[in-house]
């Protein structure tokens, strides 16, 4: 990485993030289990 672009990043993110305002949760449910309506596991999660 040239010193330019190394730079940019350290005054971007300082070697930290700060966290947000609002929380979010993300799901990423690879077999369907818990996002799937017919499935036994099913959340319901978007019912919330």
């Amino acid at each position: 990485m040239n010193e330019d672009l190394s730079a940019n990043y350290a005054d971007a993110f300082s070697n930290h993030l700060e966290p947000g305002n609002k929380p979010a949760l993300l799901i990423v449910d690879v077999v369907m289990a818990y996002l799937d309506p017919d499935s036994p596991l099913y959340a319901n999660a978007e019912a919330r």
